[in-house]
């Protein structure tokens, strides 16, 4: 899902242009998701591993986290992790994967990284990861939601069409581990 005001807003206006050269209708839908306190610093491993001190997890203070609010060394362990599964993966290593913001480049990474790394699969319901996959480098954020999360509401944009939520969305006996 889109994340951020400004990102949102001007992928709308993209959709809704190639909508209307298209003689397409254009729909959209805003989702409320529970995310608990959000850290005012930035998150490293500790803070992360905090929040899981509560014994029942829909009371843990936070199930958030924006990659751009990470520190540098929680940055640079994803980085880390994700030159791994590029390197298992056979695939060439491209020489900009050693710099963090190369991570935007593989946002297909982030759900093995919900299933490897302990915190971040015990501890988040929301990862807003940064996506570099436009054609003109710019990088957007999506918010990659994890099945149980708590939907607290639905704005549908247009009467025109219906939209349905996948079943995990908002199952609450959704397995954290599936991603």
């Amino acid at each position: 899902m889109l994340y951020g005001i400004r990102d949102t807003l001007d992928e709308l206006q993209r959709w809704r242009a190639i909508a209307r050269e298209r003689g397409m209708s254009f729909a959209q839908a805003k989702i409320t998701v529970e995310v608990g306190y959000i850290e005012v610093g930035l998150t490293d491993r500790t803070t992360l591993r905090k929040f899981s001190t509560v014994a029942e997890p829909r009371l843990w203070p936070s199930r958030f986290l924006n990659v751009r609010r990470m520190t540098a060394g929680l940055q640079s362990e994803v980085l880390h992790r994700f030159s791994k599964y590029v390197e298992e993966a056979k695939e060439s290593v491209d020489i900009n994967m050693a710099r963090v913001s190369q991570i935007a480049t593989r946002p297909d990474l982030f759900e093995r990284l919900f299933q490897d790394d302990i915190d971040f699969q015990a501890n988040l319901d929301i990862l807003v990861i940064p996506v570099a996959d436009s054609p003109d480098g710019r990088i957007r954020q999506l918010a990659f939601v994890r099945p149980g999360a708590k939907i607290v509401s639905i704005e549908q944009g247009s009467d025109e069409a219906e939209i349905i939520l996948p079943a995990w969305m908002n199952d609450d006996s959704a397995e954290k581990s599936t991603v």
